[in-house]
């Protein structure tokens, strides 16, 4: 009876997930249907407004009034996102012109849109960044929506509202929304800052010029992030940052930051300084001599090899991991190599060991 029992309820949760796929399908089907209904009403209308904007300089009002009263729906919106998408591919002329017409529309929207649920702000945001909206008319929306969104609780507002003000090209609205988000105290990924910098379509010199103007008014966190930014976007800032790794009153963090900068990017007044923090002794943690044995592979200098052939013999796995990294990648030769394995240090010899097994199964791979 218990067996008999169990094979009904199977096959009435079958029949019941038939059921329920079924009544999906067709909802689906439905809603694609009346989601390529209104983005045809709304591609027809877009059409004849860019034929009037080219002729008399302006939307018509009643355009206008039309688009504030449907895009308040974020299902037409999404309808509206795909007319934009598709003009934008065939004709960037036309929908630069019509997006500059209807911009008031997008100002009305973000009042309303700043109220609703976060997945209906968060696409939103995505709008406004996807068409850079903020461009030339950043003011128009400092109050309304980006400013205030930047300390949402969700990580999805704050990175789409971040994003959304990168795609200004406004330096000052820049650094005024990563003040903002710096100091509500609301954690937000250093790596997700350092990416969505490098996405700045603006004057990158001059937002370089201001990011480090600004630099001791922002946490570590952040500071770390724009150093981050600074190492992946420019060679150009050697000698200020030796001077900030020089000055020992600097956070840790900021100093191993300026360290990774100056690996990536040789400056040969920093290499006593990078030899001197890559030697244990004479530092207080572990991770300068550690991350300095990393940045000296780009130093090759008869005292770059013998730092590192000392740091093989280092207790602490990381720095002989660097040191041995390094060599390596400096092209260490057989003489070296040979005198190294016949030292009396265990652990330099089977880590130099470790990475001549790697490196030969590269070549084989590559081979």
């Amino acid at each position: 009876m218990q067996v008999d029992t169990l094979i009904y309820a199977y096959l009435a949760i079958c029949c019941s997930m038939i059921i329920f796929n079924t009544v999906c399908i067709f909802i689906f089907s439905h809603r694609e249907k009346k989601m390529t209904k209104v983005s045809k009403r709304f591609q027809k209308q877009a059409e004849a407004q860019i034929e009037r904007i080219f002729k008399e300089k302006n939307a018509a009002p009643r355009h206008i009034r039309y688009l504030k009263k449907r895009l308040k729906r974020t299902g037409n919106l999404l309808a509206f996102d795909m007319v934009l998408e598709q003009l934008q591919r065939e004709n960037p002329a036309h929908s630069a012109a019509y997006l500059e017409a209807i911009h008031p529309v997008f100002v009305y929207l973000a009042e309303k849109y700043q109220h609703k649920d976060e997945i209906h702000v968060t696409f939103f945001l995505y709008i406004l960044r996807k068409y850079r909206l903020l461009h030339h008319h950043v003011r128009d929306y400092t109050d309304e929506l980006a400013l205030k969104l930047i300390k949402a609780p969700s990580i999805y507002c704050r990175q789409n509202a971040l994003e959304a003000i990168y795609a200004s090209g406004n330096v000052e609205y820049v650094l005024l929304a990563l003040r903002t988000i710096d100091e509500s105290g609301v954690y937000h990924n250093a790596k997700l800052i350092t990416d969505g910098l490098l996405k700045f379509i603006g004057n990158r010199k001059r937002l370089a010029a201001r990011l480090w103007e600004s630099l001791p008014l922002f946490s570590v966190d952040m500071q770390v992030a724009l150093l981050n930014y600074f190492r992946f976007s420019s060679d150009k800032h050697r000698q200020p940052f030796l001077e900030l790794l020089a000055d020992e009153k600097q956070h840790d963090e900021i100093r191993f930051s300026c360290i990774r900068y100056l690996g990536k990017y040789p400056y040969r007044h920093a290499f006593p300084l990078l030899l001197k923090l890559a030697d244990e002794k004479n530092v207080s943690r572990w991770e300068y001599a550690a991350i300095a044995s990393s940045a000296l592979a780009s130093y090759s200098h008869p005292d770059t090899i013998e730092a590192l052939k000392n740091n093989l013999q280092s207790s602490n796995w990381y720095v002989r991991f660097n040191a041995s990294s390094s060599l390596e990648a400096l092209g260490v030769s057989d003489h070296d190599m040979a005198e190294i394995f016949s030292g009396s240090d265990r652990y330099a010899r089977e880590m130099l060991r470790y990475r001549l097994e790697q490196r030969d199964a590269r070549k084989e791979n590559e081979g």
